[in-house]
């Protein structure tokens, strides 16, 4: 049986990823935490029988004395499910664990959700990407019904999880197709993603998959196969392979792992319920596993207790470290875990609330707070003069997707979109881009032709990288044909979902460019501004592109009244030059704005995409406004004023004049100000409300002559 999960496994993309969207998984005081040495043990427990919670609850007590009898940490991965079954059987549970120096807690997910590998019940590969991605957002804030896998209205999935505990799991893993697989993580990834993990391959500790660090293990131990073997000897070889593995780095990690029916049961309740049973509802959830016998079970715990024993003897002896997922972000980042522990009330409240919006009814979609979810953004053209200096870029971007790094530890998103000249002709293109998608910077197509939207996804696609949905840059004409898949010139399609950046005509004259702020779906090309709900494109508007609008916009919507749409959506745009926004704030202006907004509950730090997927999932509310957005209240006013020391990268060789005058205009910027240092034109505003600003100089989607 066991074999036969694992073949499961395999067929799909294993991805494990911990997020914190509430003060980090923190330990009590008392635990003694130690650095990762050259060679490491990580114990974990799957935990997911729940048809015998009563068994399942005593094993981890037992497991949990075991380990604080010899002082050694262990990961233990819950389900929903077992989680809230444990708070019927054995109430206290979870408190233990919470309390305990050795355990840190992360979870896991299983079938019947519908993105689980080969269990695509639903349809989810015929859906969208957005609309995949509020599916996937309803199963992780809401309980999961085992017999017909619908959600429920009561809480659960992860969001259930990060309340109960009072801080998030350190990790979730899942499997999910490749259709699916994308959008899983993206939901993940946007509630606070802190780690992905994969099998198949050694990892190194540092090494980031979109973004985020890969957890670091070089081989996989499955303890509950070695029955028939020796314990210490299992864990000696395992640590001899991890040094050996082809393209492992020190420090070795040798990841050790069980479940928790392994300790009584012959098969886990969703092996007996979902794999040996059918792939589509209803299923029955009263069918259980044969019970081990006294005599198996007994051996079983021998085999875990002579393993966890033989490890503290090696840590003893300084040979191996023994160490859990707190440590091996301290090991990274070089901070001590626990001290997220103190993170703001407001934080925790402010990201429990934006997963747990409700979803719509029969009267139509319930209304929460606004949020503004805010994307960062840049394009590259095919114009040589406008190309960027490969090294100030990387540079750039590694800083910008660590600023604003929230107590959750999430940080502030990017997405990026190459058009195809600069793609065939800049020699270090693919090595640039695969380094952006690293560091978690979403790709966006963004071209001047149909043609060109399909050769970038395909270009992309041969490099190894994943083009989004979302087409960024486009003329009002274009609409109509972006709502069918593009073709280019060998047959490869790519299908847009999302707009950004929309244009009445290419010039950029005044009046060409929408600066609407919020998300909505357009009409049609004429009527682009009109909500069609029946609409099969989403529009993100960006607002005025400047940081300095996204401020004044944050506070507008701070001080709102009541009733407004939850999910607002604004941008900040970067010139790839002057690696500068329209008003001259920079990377350093950028990061200190970060980190004073990153504490606003208002604020969301958010990729195109993923701001689509939250609208979705907060019931698809249009919040369109037209810049200047003018919103039934007051707000004050605020100057954004780059770094005294703030200077934009030397001009390439190639860059025009107008290119370095850009990156030197003064950089002061007040919302409200207008380019020509004269008022703004008066706007359909009444007395007591609060305005965000025209824009002022354009620096996003400029015209430029052929390369």
């Amino acid at each position: 049986m066991k074999a036969k999960v694992r073949a499961a496994a395999l067929a799909g993309t294993l991805v494990l990823a911990t997020w914190t969207t509430g003060p980090l998984g923190s330990r009590p005081a008392a635990a003694q935490t130690r650095p990762l040495g050259e060679s490491n043990l990580i114990f974990s427990i799957n935990v997911q029988d729940f048809s015998y919670p009563e068994k399942s609850a005593a094993t981890l007590r037992r497991i949990v004395a075991l380990h604080e009898s010899l002082g050694l940490p262990v990961d233990l991965y819950l389900t929903d499910s077992v989680a809230q079954a444990y708070e019927q059987v054995d109430p206290g549970l979870l408190d233990r664990l919470l309390a305990s120096p050795q355990v840190s807690i992360s979870s896991h997910i299983r079938p019947p959700r519908p993105y689980y590998t080969r269990y695509n019940w639903l349809g989810m590969d015929a859906l969208s990407d957005a609309e995949q991605q509020a599916i996937i957002r309803r199963y992780e804030t809401h309980a999961l019904d085992l017999a017909s896998g619908q959600t429920l209205d009561a809480a659960g999935g992860y969001g259930w999880l990060t309340d109960r505990l009072g801080q998030a799991p350190w990790a979730a893993a899942f499997q999910a197709d490749a259709g699916v697989g994308r959008n899983v993580a993206a939901v993940y990834r946007s509630m606070g993603a802190r780690f992905f993990m994969q099998h198949g391959r050694p990892i190194n500790l540092g090494e980031r998959m979109d973004g985020v660090y890969l957890r670091p293990e070089h081989v996989d131990l499955r303890l509950f196969e070695h029955l028939a073997g020796d314990a210490a000897a299992a864990i000696d070889q395992a640590l001899a392979e991890a040094r050996l593995a082809a393209g492992a780095r020190s420090p070795f990690v040798v990841g050790v792992k069980m479940h928790d029916n392994d300790f009584f049961a012959q098969d886990s309740a969703w092996v007996t319920v979902y794999i040996d049973g059918p792939r589509r509802p209803p299923w029955d959830p009263s069918r259980k596993s044969p019970l081990l016998t006294a005599g198996e079970a007994e051996a079983m715990w021998q085999l875990y207790e002579a393993a966890v024993r033989h490890a503290a003897e090696l840590r003893d002896s300084g040979d191996v470290a023994v160490v859990d997922l707190p440590q091996v972000w301290e090991a990274l980042e070089g901070k001590d875990a626990t001290a997220a522990a103190t993170a703001t009330a407001a934080a925790t409240a402010t990201a429990s609330a934006a997963a747990t919006l409700p979803p719509p009814t029969a009267t139509g979609p319930a209304v929460g707070a606004p949020r503004l979810y805010l994307s960062g953004t840049m394009h590259v053209e095919s114009n040589r003069a406008r190309w960027p200096q490969p090294d100030a870029l990387l540079d750039f971007f590694r800083r910008a997707t660590a600023a604003g790094r929230q107590a959750d530890g999430r940080a502030m998103r990017w997405s990026l979109g190459a058009d195809i000249g600069w793609m065939r002709g800049e020699p270090r293109a693919a090595e640039l881009l695969r380094a952006l998608a690293a560091d978690g910077v979403s790709l966006d197509v963004h071209a001047h032709s149909a043609e060109d939207r399909a050769a970038i996804a395909a270009l992309l696609r041969s490099w190894n990288l994943s083009p989004n949905s979302v087409a960024s840059g486009l003329t009002i004409s274009e609409i109509a044909g972006l709502r069918q898949p593009l073709v280019d010139g060998r047959g490869g399609q790519w299908q847009a979902e999302l707009l950004w950046g929309i244009v009445r005509r290419p010039d950029h004259r005044p009046g060409s460019d929408d600066d609407s702020a919020g998300v909505w779906r357009p009409k049609d090309g004429e009527a682009f501004l009109e909500h069609d709900p029946s609409g099969s494109l989403i529009a993100v508007g960006g607002g005025d592109r400047s940081l300095a609008g996204a401020e004044a916009l944050r506070l507008a919507l701070g001080a709102a009244a009541p009733g407004q749409p939850p999910v607002w959506s604004t941008s900040l745009m970067i010139d790839p030059v002057t690696l500068q926004d329209r008003q001259g704030a920079g990377i350093a202006t950028i990061e200190a704005w970060a980190a004073k907004a990153a504490a606003d509950p208002i604020l969301v730090w958010a990729t195109i995409e993923e701001t689509a997927g939250a609208w979705l999932a907060a019931g698809g509310i249009p919040s369109r406004r037209d810049w200047p957005v003018a919103l039934p209240t007051g707000a004050p006013t605020l100057a954004v004023t780059a770094t005294a020391t703030e200077a934009p990268p030397a001009a390439s060789p190639s860059a025009s004049p107008a290119a370095t005058a850009a990156a030197t205009e003064p950089a002061r910027v007040t919302p409200g100000a207008t380019g020509t240092g004269q008022p703004p034109a008066p706007s359909p505003t009444t007395a007591g409300q609060s305005t965000v600003a025209a824009p002022q100089k354009r620096l996003y989607l400029p015209r430029l002559a052929a390369p």
